[in-house]
């Protein structure tokens, strides 16, 4: 060929060249390839080398874990004794809160009882300034009648003293 590659091998799908430098490897073309040649998919290849690559994690892995399974274990303890302390904890919570809720009860019937108190006061309040208004409106008529009765007196006398 003109690009300096010899045809070698077709497969039904794809032609196969070599460089022409390289005869040699014609050779290898001479028979298509069958099950006896020992050849290996690539996605077969890959799974092998990731198979080989978790083999060689998981080796590491439990040699790193033999020596935190003592840590595990003081980790688990402190966990444990957390947990009692968190439950603990939570009991006081509890009894608290109760005691909160208590407190607010009384603080709410505190709190109708200053109202009640604060609502019977200002009733008492309208009440008396009602009083003093009744009162002021009795003194000005009484204080109307007595200049009328003096000014009655005032006629009276001087219609007596014969000034008509």
């Amino acid at each position: 060929m003109k690009a300096g590659y010899l045809f070698v091998y077709y497969d039904g799908l794809n032609r196969y060249y070599i460089r022409s430098e390289e005869p040699a490897l014609q050779e290898a073309f001479a028979y298509p390839p069958n099950v006896l040649d020992d050849f290996t998919l690539l996605a077969t290849a890959k799974a092998l080398e990731r198979i080989e690559q978790l083999t060689t994690e998981n080796s590491q892995l439990r040699a790193e874990s033999s020596g935190q399974k003592i840590n595990l274990d003081q980790v688990s303890s402190e966990l444990r004794k957390s947990q009692l302390w968190v439950g603990h904890l939570t009991q006081a919570q509890a009894a608290d809160r109760l005691r909160i809720d208590g407190l607010m009860r009384e603080s709410d019937a505190e709190h109708q009882r200053a109202e009640k108190l604060f609502q019977e006061r200002e009733e008492e309040r309208r009440r008396a300034e009602h009083l003093l208004y009744e009162r002021e409106v009795e003194r000005q008529r009484a204080n109307q009648l007595w200049h009328e009765k003096e000014a009655e007196r005032l006629r009276a006398e001087y219609i007596l003293n014969g000034k008509v």
